[in-house]
């Protein structure tokens, strides 16, 4: 969950942060779409909010 946080666009951070910080994986999700950081996003919060 935190690593997606970080990945994710804001108002208070519109550009990603630096690339060095992940690792292929996350260089494979900062390739697509930023849509698709939200679909990933919602869906951990989903199974966050199951958990509980």
């Amino acid at each position: 969950y935190r690593l997606i946080y970080k990945i994710i666009l804001f108002k208070k951070r519109p550009f990603l942060p630096p690339i060095k910080e992940y690792n292929n994986n996350y260089f494979i999700l900062i390739k697509l779409n930023i849509l698709y950081y939200y679909k990933i996003f919602l869906k951990i919060i989903e199974l966050s909010i199951f958990n509980k």
